[in-house]
C-alpha cells in the first residue's frame, strides 16, 4: 500500500466516522425534539383539564357567593322587620299601660267622688 493509498483510506475512514457522529446526533436530536413535542401535547391536554377544572370552580364560587348575597340580604330584612316589630309591640304595650292606668286612675277617682 503507498502513502497516497494509505492517506485515502485515511481519509474515508475520518469521514465514515464523521457521518456515524452526524447520523447519531441527528438521531438523538430527533428523540429530543420528538419528546419535546409529546411533551408540548401532554402540557396542553394537562392545561386544557386544569383551564375546565378551574371554571368549574370559578361557577361553584360564584354560586356560593350568590347564595351567601342572599343569605346576608334575607338576615338583614328580618333583623330590620324584627326590630320594627318590637317598636310597634314596645308602642302597643305603652298604650297598654297608659290605658290601663287612665282606667284605674278614672275608676278611683269615681270611687272617692260617690
Amino acid at each position: 500500500m503507498t502513502k497516497s493509498q494509505a492517506k485515502d483510506l485515511f481519509q474515508l475512514q475520518t469521514e465514515l466516522v464523521d457521518m456515524k457522529v452526524d447520523m447519531a446526533v441527528s438521531k438523538a436530536i430527533e428523540r429530543v425534539i420528538d419528546q419535546l413535542t409529546d411533551l408540548k401535547i401532554d402540557m396542553n391536554k394537562r392545561f386544557s383539564h386544569l383551564e375546565k377544572h378551574f371554571s368549574s370552580v370559578e361557577h361553584r364560587v360564584m354560586a356560593v357567593e350568590s347564595t351567601l348575597g342572599k343569605m346576608s340580604n334575607t338576615q338583614n330584612e328580618i333583623r330590620t322587620k324584627f326590630i320594627d316589630y318590637s317598636f310597634r309591640a314596645g308602642w302597643v304595650l305603652l298604650l297598654g299601660v297608659v290605658s290601663f292606668v287612665i282606667v284605674q286612675f278614672h275608676s278611683l277617682i269615681q270611687a272617692i267622688l260617690k
